[in-house]
């Protein structure tokens, strides 16, 4: 859980936008959609579990992190 929002920051371009904030997916759109995806087969309904395993936990932090309104470069 802890190393999630590492993996998830990979996704970010680090170039800031006319706020000074990092607010933008490197990655396109069909990737972004691609992993949502692939969370919501790999793990289900246990994406909605509350105390969910670390495993379980750390798939919910990055789809939250997928899920938040990036604009993408």
């Amino acid at each position: 859980m802890e190393v999630a929002p590492a993996v998830l920051m990979t996704l970010v371009d680090q170039r800031e936008d006319s706020k000074g904030h990092c607010s933008h997916l490197s990655s396109p759109r069909q990737k972004q959609r691609i992993s949502l995806a692939d969370l919501q087969t790999y793990f289900g309904a246990k994406l909605e579990e509350k105390n969910p395993p670390y495993l379980v936990g750390s798939a919910q932090i990055l789809k939250a992190g997928l899920l938040k309104q990036w604009k993408i470069r």
